[in-house]
């Protein structure tokens, strides 16, 4: 397995007419584009549902993971690029705690994760699959190798962290963040959109059925008084 390191004269003042401010309309966050690059593993699973991931064992308590974006870190102890990397997770983790979920998959032993765990005070989530079950299913050749995936399964970025055509930063994290956020929110109004289309559909077929019901009812008091006139006057005597 590879480890990467790697003036004129004055002239009368005349008033002028203030310009109308305008407020432009913010552009909407779109996630990162894809780039074409060395991504060290056989799948490339951007712009795709994201596979089953198997996390194994989790060291300590099993992190929350609903409606997070979800980043994952594969990595080992022995592995020096991976341990550069650990605090600019542990930043990512603690600045973005309310939208992200940091987790370290090491395919190592529990005892040996867990001890450098607790010397290193790893701020975030950590699992161990001794078989490796993810790496092997994305075909990873390197490692740190980084997966993130948005709130809907979608994989939105992934590779070494430190590529130098497609470098994992703050920005790119936060922008994910973001555009995650924005469909989101769409999503949601479109369904609120529907859910109103549909409570409007039923008021209105309900208050159609009300107006029939109110019709016919009439209808019938008609005839009722109708018939009622009829029989009162073949009651009365003729004179």
């Amino acid at each position: 397995m590879t480890a990467f390191a790697q003036e004129s004269p004055a002239k009368a003042a005349t008033p002028t007419t203030p310009a109308r401010e305008t407020s432009a309309a913010k552009p909407k966050p779109e996630f990162p584009k894809i780039i074409k690059k060395n991504l060290f593993a056989t799948n490339d699973l951007r712009g795709q549902e994201a596979p089953k991931i198997e996390f194994g064992t989790w060291l300590l308590k099993k992190p929350e993971t609903k409606d997070k974006v979800i980043l994952i870190d594969f990595w080992a102890t022995w592995c020096g690029p991976c341990r550069k990397l650990i605090p600019e997770l542990a930043g990512w983790q603690e600045k973005f705690k309310d939208d992200l979920v940091v987790i370290g998959l090491s395919d190592e032993k529990p005892a040996k994760v867990l001890e450098f765990f607790k010397k290193d005070k790893m701020k975030y989530a950590m699992a161990v699959d001794p078989k490796g079950a993810t790496k092997k299913a994305l075909g990873v050749s390197g490692i740190p190798h980084v997966l993130i995936i948005g709130t809907d399964n979608v994989v939105r970025w992934q590779g070494f962290p430190g590529s130098q055509e497609d470098a994992l930063t703050e920005e790119v994290v936060k922008k994910i963040i973001d555009a995650d956020k924005a469909r989101r929110a769409a999503a949601e109004a479109k369904k609120a959109d529907r859910q109103t289309s549909k409570d409007q559909k039923r008021s209105s077929d309900s208050s159609t059925k009300s107006d029939k019901k109110s019709a016919s009812d009439s209808t019938s008091d008609s005839k009722t008084e109708s018939n009622s006139d009829s029989q009162t006057d073949s009651g009365k005597n003729p004179k």
